[in-house]
């Protein structure tokens, strides 16, 4: 099965692991709870956007506290990023927005009914820049067809990349497949941390957006 990242866990200092430790809990969903959840959300209308490797939660907790209408799920395995969110929520509790930490791919294939979310966001994801690198990149298309499976129809995927070469690789990889269409750029609220640091170097943002049909 392709991983949705390389494992690179860093140790969480005290006041993170804390905060980790004591609000994970409450807003935590385990992959094996979600499809419940997302039932419930689709009986009831409700629109689920999902943020694949969320990196420090600032987008996810902007989009949530924005839309309150909406429910934002967050997949990541980072614990510093998930502390980061956690200590948004801290501060600010939302009631519209989980969080599961585990592997993307894992959860999507294993753990989520098809036709479930309106909207996927897959912002700044490692570009692996080195040729020998690339079978790491999580858009492969593999992986385009799971979410496919999972997407309402019109159903939009948003990727945002800094690196031209990822964002050439994704977007011939979302070409060869008839389900898409591209749609025209949408606005992101807030620029997210890679986003900042990409743009002090320099860098140029590319947003490709895609529409099943």
């Amino acid at each position: 099965m392709q991983k949705s990242f390389v494992k690179r866990e860093r140790v969480l200092k005290n006041v993170k692991k804390k905060i980790f430790d004591d609000f994970l809990p409450q807003y935590e969903i385990k992959s094996k709870d979600i499809n419940i959840l997302l039932s419930q959300l689709s009986y009831q209308n409700v629109p689920v956007i999902l943020e694949i490797g969320f990196g420090n939660g600032e987008n996810l907790f902007f989009l949530a506290k924005s839309y309150p209408k909406q429910f934002f799920l967050g997949i990541e395995v980072y614990k510093p990023g998930i502390a980061h969110l956690l200590s948004l929520l801290k501060i600010c509790p939302l009631d519209n927005i989980k969080i599961c930490y585990n592997d993307a791919t894992h959860v999507l294939e294993k753990y989520t009914t098809n036709l479930i979310f309106d909207k996927i966001l897959i912002l700044f994801p490692d570009p692996w820049p080195k040729h020998r690198h690339h079978k790491r990149r999580l858009i492969q298309e593999s992986f385009v067809e799971i979410l496919y499976k999972k997407l309402k129809l019109n159903g939009i995927i948003h990727i945002a990349t800094d690196n031209e070469d990822y964002c050439t690789h994704s977007q011939k990889i979302f070409s060869k497949n008839v389900n898409f269409i591209p749609e025209s750029k949408l606005y992101r609220l807030i620029k997210t941390k890679f986003e900042r640091r990409g743009i002090k170097n320099g860098n140029i943002i590319f947003d490709t957006l895609w529409r099943k049909i």
